[in-house]
């Protein structure tokens, strides 16, 4: 087993953090925390400071690393190590914060994919060209595309029953959905 020297590590806080220096380019420096281990404060030769942690997930030997945004001073100190406690617990637990983050970004990309115009087209599909003898598909996707124009491109999740209920309102007073006009 190779001997390692110690790992010097600081006992970091606002000042403190504030306080550092850029190393020369290209370098950049890492400043562990004292208080929680695999926590610290990496500094860039561009005096970007930006809070990571370094941990293990139980019954896995490779180290990971997450680095926080935004950098400091946007990101407090206390927020960052609080953040830092929760993926160590997490980790700790078996459970690995990267595989959530992504799953949860690729939620949101779905999410945002649905839009009113696709969820017309896919409603006409399910509902209206398979049901037998229904001919009038066409014109369904028509009104649903007509009525809701200035909906095609937003996304469903940001659809409420208020807009609903306007919209509605709005075609049985006979006036155009988008212009707001007599239609």
């Amino acid at each position: 087993m190779t001997d390692r020297a110690p790992v010097k590590r600081y006992n970091l806080n606002h000042k403190f953090i504030e306080g550092l220096k850029p190393p020369a380019k290209p370098d950049r420096k890492d400043y562990p925390d004292a208080a929680l281990l695999g926590f610290g404060v990496r500094v860039s030769y561009s005096n970007s400071k930006r809070f990571y942690v370094t941990y293990r997930v139980a019954g896995d030997p490779k180290v990971r690393r997450h680095t926080f945004k935004p950098a400091f001073p946007a990101m407090t100190y206390k927020a960052a190590k609080a953040e830092a406690k929760d993926i160590l617990d997490r980790a700790k637990a078996g459970e690995d914060p990267r595989v959530e983050k992504a799953a949860a970004e690729a939620k949101a990309k779905e999410d945002a994919a649905r839009t009113y115009g696709t969820v017309v087209d896919q409603f006409i599909e399910i509902y209206h060209r398979a049901a037998k003898g229904n001919k009038n598909h066409a014109g369904v996707r028509r009104l649903l595309l007509t009525t809701g124009a200035d909906w095609l491109d937003r996304p469903v999740k940001e659809i409420g029953k208020h807009d609903i209920a306007n919209r509605l309102e709005g075609i049985m007073l006979g006036t155009s959905s988008v212009s707001g006009k007599p239609a």
